[in-house]
């Protein structure tokens, strides 16, 4: 939403160059609109990076590298190994 806002504002600053070169003058234009619905992405994408942050703390705690005692067959009997797994941890 950012790019896409300071794009949004880049094109509406183009056509209100165009304009202005091309002589025509009023209030209210296209180029207006064009740059404030781009300023209102920028804007609105803020929260968006801020929760973004927020899950990604969580996300880190939620997934972990841990040794698992795991049962296996070894030459008809049963023997515990350690192996490495990855632990992902779900909030309900």
């Amino acid at each position: 939403m950012l790019g896409g806002g300071l794009a949004t504002i880049f094109l509406g600053a183009a056509i209100g160059t165009g304009e202005a070169l091309n002589g025509s003058s009023g209030g209210g234009s296209a180029a207006d609109v064009v740059a404030l619905a781009g300023l209102g992405a920028m804007v609105g994408s803020i929260p968006v990076f801020i929760s973004a942050g927020k899950n990604k703390r969580r996300a880190a705690t939620a997934i972990s590298f841990t040794n698992q005692p795991s049962l296996f067959m070894h030459q008809k009997s049963t023997a515990w190994k350690v192996l490495p797994s990855l632990s992902v941890t779900f909030t309900l």
